[in-house]
């Protein structure tokens, strides 16, 4: 439509000035807009203002302040907070990105220009934005890229020994989660718990458990909050052992069986319901 109403002025253009269209075409270029080249001419007018004026056409300085613009902003990228490794294993990889986790398979295009060439359990060839590089897990690589879309699943891959960790919060704290589908409760040491600011003792309720170490004393609390990635859980049941065991924090079925959990090969998939 724009074309159509502008479109006696491009051939007066033209015909005034043969040099200019070379010169529109070289601007287009320049711009690497070479979409727009066609209407370059729309925005042009005789310098006399007079359809049959022979004067050679400029720009107006509304067209130069727009074509500057849309310059720029092809021009300035979106800046990444950057790409973690959390996984690796054969021929797939686990990344995050921007928070979000991806995995990556050899022969397929990952998100925002990032590809993976290579994989084994120890280390893994990237492609970021056509630059290659070796990287093993824990490896952070700071890249440009368009924002993923949000989600609520989260993907968790095993590490070396086989365990599946993940990240998360407990009342706004960090905690690095293991994942333990025998465990029916989150479960963590009076340590992990006093970091926590968690008063279990006058919170909790005493109970006995069973540890690697024989029995032990615990006691039953209620979190507030947990969040694993993007999915967030309220009133979670949880249970503090008075000792120094368990080493890690349990993700355990009062968080897992609220969701649902998928397998993909060694990968483990959590969905929010």
């Amino acid at each position: 439509m724009i074309r159509a109403m502008f479109w006696p002025d491009i051939r007066h253009a033209g015909r005034a000035n043969p040099r200019f269209a070379a010169f529109a075409q070289r601007f287009a270029r320049t711009l690497s807009m070479t979409h727009f080249r066609p209407f370059l001419p729309c925005f042009c007018r005789p310098r006399s203002g007079r359809p049959g004026s022979s004067r050679p056409p400029t720009l107006t300085r509304w067209a130069l302040a727009i074509a500057l613009v849309v310059a720029a902003m092809a021009a300035v990228p979106v800046r990444a907070t950057g790409l973690t490794v959390l996984g690796l294993f054969r021929d797939q990889a686990v990344i995050r990105l921007d928070g979000k986790q991806y995995v990556l398979k050899v022969g397929k295009d990952g998100p925002a220009g990032v590809k993976l060439i290579s994989a084994n359990s120890n280390q893994a060839v990237i492609e970021v934005n056509g630059h290659r590089d070796t990287y093993k897990v824990g490896s952070q690589i700071t890249t440009d890229y368009a924002p993923p879309p949000s989600g609520t699943s989260v993907i968790v891959a095993p590490n070396s020994q086989g365990m599946y960790l993940t990240a998360g919060t407990i009342n706004g704290y960090p905690v690095t989660f293991m994942v333990d589908t025998g465990a029916s409760d989150i479960a963590m040491n009076r340590e992990e718990a006093r970091r926590m600011g968690i008063d279990y003792r006058v919170d909790g309720a005493p109970r006995i458990t069973q540890t690697a170490s024989g029995t032990a004393r615990a006691y039953a609390v209620v979190l507030k909050k947990v969040t694993v990635g993007d999915i967030a859980l309220n009133d979670v049941n949880a249970l503090v052992v008075d000792g120094d065991s368990p080493a890690e924090v349990l993700l355990g079925g009062s968080f897992l069986n609220r969701l649902s959990m998928k397998r993909d090969g060694k990968i483990l998939h959590l969905i929010k319901k």
